[in-house]
Order: C-alpha cells, then structure tokens, then sequence
C-alpha cells in the first residue's frame, strides 16, 4: 500500500518551496548572469556615448543689491532728498525682480549683444557651438528685417587668408573683404578678422533667428528671485552651454537695467525741470509787475515807511497773510497741473513730480501714469501706434489720466478751504487796516501781491534747484554684489546620477524580462509550478540524459541519471502495494515527447539488474517506439495475442541484450482500433498470466491526455507514473492530472519530473534529483551502444 496519504505528499513540498523561495530566486537569477552583464554593458555604453556627444549645461550666477524702503539696501547717496518728493514712488525688491525679468529689459539686452546670431563648426559627430573667443572673425548685422527672418537663416563661413573670406548661402556663393559690408537677402553683414588660434579655412555655420525667438528663449533659461524676506539682494541665474556667453549676458542685463533705471529718472527730472522753468516765466513777470506798482506808487505819493499804526497791523498779519499766500501758490501748481494735463500737447509726457503737497494717493497715480508713459515709449522704439500692446497702454493712461485729473479738483477743493478759513481770519485785519489813511492801506495791497508773488517765486526756484540737484544726484538703482560666474563644472548632465541610473537600468531591466518572462511562461519550470496545481505527490525527478535513446542503467550505471532512476525504484516499493504475484507500473503522460518510453525501458532494467524478473510492455499500439530503442524486430506482439493469433505469451516475449531477467513483449502490428483490443477480455487474461510469470510487469501507453488507452488498462496498474517534463510539459495539463488524481481515474497515482535540466543554482527549484548532481560520486565516460 501507500507510504503516505494524498495529503501528506502535498503539504511537505508546499513547505519546502516556500522556505526556498528566495534561493530560487538567487538561483534563477545566477542562471542567468550573462543577462545582467550585457545590460549593464549597454547601459553604460549608452550612458558613456550620451555624455560624450550631449550638449552640456552650465548655471552662471549674480547677486546685486536693490534700494528697498522697507528691507534697507545700499545707499545709493541720495536718500537726503526723499523728504522733498522728488525721486518717485517708494522702491521694493519684488519690484525690481519684475523689471528683470521684464521682456523689454531682456530684448534690449539681446538686441545689444546680437544674441539671435549663433555660429557652430561640423565636428565628426555633432555639431560645436562657438562665441566671440573661439570665432575668427567678429559679426556685426546692419539693417536686418525681422518679418524677413520668418525662419532661421543659415549661412557658411570660409576664410580664405587674413582678408577675404567666402559666403555660401543656400546655392550662391560670394567672396568679400574683411571690413567691407555685405549685402545677404535679408540685410547687411559686416565682417571683422581678429587675431585667434582657431583655423580660419574650418567652415563655420551661422544660423540667423529672429530676436523674439531668442529673447523667449533666454527669458525661459533665467531665473531671478530675491535672496530672503529680510534683505534686497537679488539672485540672478542663467542656464545656458557656453558659460561665457551666460557671464556676458548677465553683466549685460544688469548694466541696461541700471541704465533704464537712471534714463528713467532724468526723464522725469527733465519733464520737471521744464514745467518750472515755464512757470518760472510766469511768475517772474507778475512779481515784476507787482514790483513796478509799488515803485510807482512811493515816488508819486513820496511814501517812504508806514505809520507805527500800518507797521504794527502789518507785523501781526504776516503769519495769517504768510500762510494765506502759501496756500494760494499751491492753488496755483494745482491750476498749472490741471492745465498741463487737460492740454493735448502734453498726452505724451510725464507728469512732474514733486511740485504738490504730499498726497499718498497723488503721488502713487502720478509714479504709474509716468510709468506707462516711459514703457510705451520703449514700445514705440520697436512698434507703431497700432500695436495691440501700445493701444492697451494707451488706454490705460487715458484711464489713468481721468482719475488724476479728479484727484487734482479732490485737493484743490480742500485747498480752498483752508485758504477760506484763512481768509476769515485775516479779514478782521481788513476791517483795522481800513481805519489806516487811505495811503497806507493801498500800500498794505501792494505788499500783500508782492508777498503772494515772491513766495511762489522762491518755492519754484527751491524746487527747481532740488530737481536739477536729484538728477545730478542719480546713480544706479542696483549695486553688483557678484558679478556673473559661471560654475566650472556643468550642471547637466550630471554624470554620477547618469551611470548611477544607468547601474540600476542595468539591473532592473533584466530582472524585469525575467519576471515577465516567468509570468508569461506556460510550461513547467519548478516544483512549485506542479505543486500549485495537483496534489499528486512527485515521486522521482530523473536529469537530462546526454543519450535519450539508450539503457542509461546499463551503459553508464553510475551516471546521476542511473542514480536517479535508483531512487525511483525505491520509492516505488514504498508505492506499490505488498502483494504476492506481480506488481504492475504503468507509465503515460500528457502528450508525446515527453519521455515515458525512456522512463519505460531504463525502470525496468533497473528492476531486473536487481534481482526481479521483469516484463516490459510495449503497449503503445499506435506508436510503438520501445522496440526501436532497443533495434529489436518484432513479428509477434501483444496485437496478436490480443487477437488470438497465438495464445503463448512466451512466443511474444524476447530478452533485452545484456539483461538476462528483463523480458521484451512488442506491440506488433499496428492494429486499425486499438482502443478495441484493450478493452476485449483477452487483455485481463494478457495480465493474470503475466503477474504469475513476473515480480514486475512495466506498461509503456500512449499519453492520457491524448488517447484513452491509458484509462482502459489503468484497472489493472497497481501503481501509475505520470511523467511530466520540465520546459516542455503545459501547466494546464496538470489540470487534467489533478482531475485523475481526484476522481481515481488511475490508480496511485505519482508524478515523475523528467528532462531537469543542469544549472547552476536552483533551476528546477531543489536541486538536481535531491543532491544527486553532475559528477557527485564521479562520473563514467560516456559511451554509446552502437
């Protein structure tokens, strides 16, 4: 009987790969070594080729320092004016890192540097970016249309000595000097030798782009941010593949900042500075006329001072009159403002600054109408009046312009209110300075306008001299803390997360074809593959055999296939039931080619090299192969005693060469219904009379999953080996095993591993047939029957 119930033989090998799993893995994982070793090799040729032939970055930084009202920031030297008013709106560091990142600023810059033209030389492999340094020659563009370069032009360049050079543009060629301008179809060119090692004969390509083009594309590659919350120090970057040309710009960049800044500055001061000199004229002819009077009136009346009367009325009205006449000059800028706004000539001009009593909500209108105005004139250096963005801005100023215009009458009207209230306390003077005689009062007049006058006259000098000073006084709005530098090593690609990357592809890829590879595997490669589908217990596990075809157990008896097939037999007496006649193997399987006549012919010869008398059966009707293997002619088979042509089953029988015990009984002739013959009862008699003659009877049938032959003579297999070869054998059909092992369609059932290949590690899972391995007591040269 059975050593061991179903159960038991599932639940010990569920064990056992659980508690390898990892080995396997590793296993699986060595055996395929070479694998990983040329996808590392790859990935890192790859890796090497990329950084060879890759353009690489490099990150060019500057730090300036911003005049911030509320962080601080450099002194700029004049901070001792910002009590009169006359330097704009208050400043801020989140500000100035608009301006630099403005269009304009970067436009400007590029425009400057001619930073649209780029020159590269052909290399063996890809094409060398140059600049100024490693150019022999220095490029200046005259006259370029831009609607003309809707696409990149390029050009090639040729030296021909130290002073001519050749042009080619797309078919044409043309030869010119050195100096000379060059007229190309879409402007003028002039080139310039300079002194430099490289060889003036290399071709040089120059691509022509528009400047938008390169303005967008440097404003992408900067970066500007202020350092922190606490100070106005502004860092500047620049990514770009030739580091100089980064340095370049961004010294550039800042310096027309700086530029702007102070031009923007003067314009205002300028804008001011004229304003008063028109009022200036005004004032100084009716201080004039004032003056005049006053002459006139003291020579015709011979008045030379006042009464104690008038001079003691007149001391203690000058405050009230100073004050008095203080508020009708600023009435008086507020009507001069109002008119110089109201009047068409001056749309286009700024408002000056710094003339009105200090208006928080005044003076910011007036820094952004002045603001507008200076960027649409930056616009109209490079557009027309019926540019979109002009238009925009044009009707933001009119906007703009409406409002400070309502605030201008806003602070009139409270000027004028104080001045009444003024007013109501200087007429209680008037009604004293009327008991004055009649000479001194129109004296009192007099002096009152030329006091009116004079103070006008005064306050427009004050400021005019404090404008004239604050331009002199303007210096750049920012201080460069570092100026631009380039890092010495680029930033992209950077090399060691490049072949770190790389390792990892090298690893990780080929690991994943292995998963993927297992996961779309449909054959048997381990135990578990059987062990996750049947409960059937494996009973042997026998290794690929260098000569298929042969009696291993006889030629090569000490081979590990011949060890393995020992092992079988013996778990086989563990299988087979104690009985006193002969005891009967059948061996099938799910399809051809698996191996069962193998299996067949070397299990019954080793039963018989041990002592037992052993019968092998070919029953394989339809395609016999034992007889082949063994070059044996068959005349009479178990055909014909099946059909009663002969009823001596010694006649049917032949002894293998070499194994005096181990008796041969052929298919014979293949007969047209095989299934037939089996199941006629000759076939029981077939097998009484065998296991009387025989200790072992070994049934070679055709595949279970093929043909029912195998079910028809399973009724008389004390025990049934299901061979299944790894790499070969679907899982699926292990399905239809598991289906036999449950509804005992054959009997005691056990699963034979056949073909396991040799490798190094845990291929099959638990080594080659339970330690036994290639070489493990030693190995006989392999010889072959001939």
């Amino acid at each position: 009987m059975s050593l061991e119930t179903p159960q038991s033989h599932t639940m010990q090998p569920i064990q056992q790969d659980e508690d390898f799993d990892l080995q396997k893995i590793v296993g699986y994982i060595i055996n395929f070594w070479w694998l990983f070793v040329l996808f590392l090799g790859l990935a890192l040729t790859v890796s090497y080729l990329y950084l060879r032939y890759s353009t690489s970055q490099y990150r060019v930084q500057a730090k300036i320092l911003v005049k911030d009202s509320k962080k601080g920031g450099g002194s700029s030297g004049a901070e001792v004016f910002d009590d009169l008013g006359l330097l704009g709106g208050l400043s801020s560091a989140d500000n100035e890192v608009e301006l630099l990142k403005s269009r304009t600023l970067m436009e400007n810059t590029v425009k400057a540097l001619q930073l649209n033209v780029r020159y590269y030389a052909e290399g063996k492999v890809k094409q060398t970016e140059l600049f100024n340094a490693n150019l022999p020659f220095a490029l200046t563009l005259v006259g370029v249309e831009e609607d003309s370069l809707t696409k990149a032009k390029e050009l090639t360049f040729s030296g021909i000595d130290n002073e001519r050079f050749k042009i080619e543009y797309r078919e044409a060629e043309k030869i010119a000097k050195y100096a000379d301008t060059l007229q190309i179809p879409f402007g003028k060119m002039v080139f310039i030798h300079t002194n430099t090692r490289r060889d003036n004969s290399t071709p040089i390509t120059i691509v022509v782009s528009r400047q938008e083009d390169a303005v967008a594309n440097f404003q992408k590659a900067l970066s500007v941010a202020v350092t922190g919350k606490t100070v106005s120090t502004i860092d500047l970057a620049l990514n770009d593949p030739i580091p100089e040309r980064a340095e370049l710009l961004l010294n550039t960049l800042i310096r027309i900042y700086n530029s702007m800044n102070t031009e923007d500055k003067n314009r205002i001061a300028d804008s001011t500075i004229a304003f008063i000199d028109s009022r200036l004229v005004y004032v100084t002819q009716e201080l004039g006329t004032v003056e005049k009077d006053i002459e006139q009136f003291r020579r015709s009346n011979e008045l030379t001072n006042l009464s104690s009367q008038g001079q003691l009325l007149l001391e203690n009205s000058s405050e009230y009159f100073k004050q008095l006449s203080q508020q009708e000059v600023q009435i008086a800028i507020v009507n001069s403002l109002e008119n110089y706004l109201k009047n068409e000539q001056n749309t286009a001009r700024t408002i000056p600054a710094g003339l009105v009593i200090q208006d928080p909500t005044f003076s910011s209108m007036v820094e952004k109408y002045n603001s507008l105005q200076l960027e649409k004139d930056r616009q109209l250096q490079s557009t027309t009046e019926n540019n979109p963005l002009v238009q925009r801005l044009n009707v933001q100023i009119a906007n703009l312009k409406a409002d400070i215009i309502a605030n201008l009458a806003t602070i009139k009207r409270s000027m004028q209110i104080t001045r009444d209230q003024l007013q109501k306390r200087a007429n209680s003077f008037e009604s004293q300075i009327q008991k004055v005689p009649g000479k001194e009062r129109t004296f009192l007049e007099f002096s009152r306008q030329q006091t009116i006058k004079q103070e006008l006259y005064l306050y427009l000098l004050k400021k005019r001299e404090e404008t004239a000073v604050s331009k002199a006084a303007n210096i750049d709005n920012a201080r460069i803390v570092d100026s631009a530098k380039a890092d010495r090593t680029p930033f992209s690609p950077k090399v060691q997360l490049l072949y770190l990357s790389a390792l990892l592809a090298g690893l990780v890829v080929p690991a994943l074809i292995l998963y993927v590879r297992s996961l779309l595997n449909n054959k048997i490669e381990t135990k578990k593959d059987i062990t996750a589908v049947t409960m059937a217990p494996v009973v042997g596990e026998i290794g690929r055999s260098p000569y298929p075809d042969s009696l291993v157990v006889i030629e090569n008896p000490r081979h590990p296939v011949a060890e393995q097939i020992r092992l079988l037999r013996t778990n086989l007496d563990y299988m087979l039931p104690l009985k006193t006649d002969g005891r009967v193997i059948m061996i099938t399987s799910s399809m051809s080619g698996e191996g069962k006549s193998f299996l067949s012919l070397n299990l019954a010869a080793m039963l018989a090299i041990g002592g037992k008398k052993v019968a092998l059966l070919e029953f394989d009707l339809r395609k016999p192969k034992l007889s082949k293997y063994l070059g044996l002619t068959i005349n009479d088979g178990l055909t014909s005693f099946l059909i009663q042509k002969t009823t001596d089953i010694n006649k049917l029988s032949l002894v293998v060469p070499g194994i005096e015990s181990l008796y041969f009984f052929g298919s014979g002739a293949i007969p047209p219904n095989p299934a037939e013959l089996i199941n006629t009862e000759h076939t029981s008699t077939l097998f009484s009379l065998l296991k009387s003659s025989f200790d072992y009877v070994v049934i070679d049938v055709p595949p279970v999953g093929v043909v029912t032959d195998a079910l028809l003579l399973s009724s008389y297999a004390d025990a049934s080996l299901y061979v299944v070869r790894q790499k070969y054998t679907f899982k699926n059909q292990l399905q239809l095993l598991e289906e036999l092992y449950q509804q005992k369609k054959l009997r005691n059932i056990g699963i034979v591993v056949n073909d396991i290949k040799k490798q190094k590690g845990y291929g099959y899972g638990y080594g080659y047939g339970y330690g036994y391995g290639y070489g493990s007591y030693g190995e006989e040269v392999v010889t072959r029957r001939k």
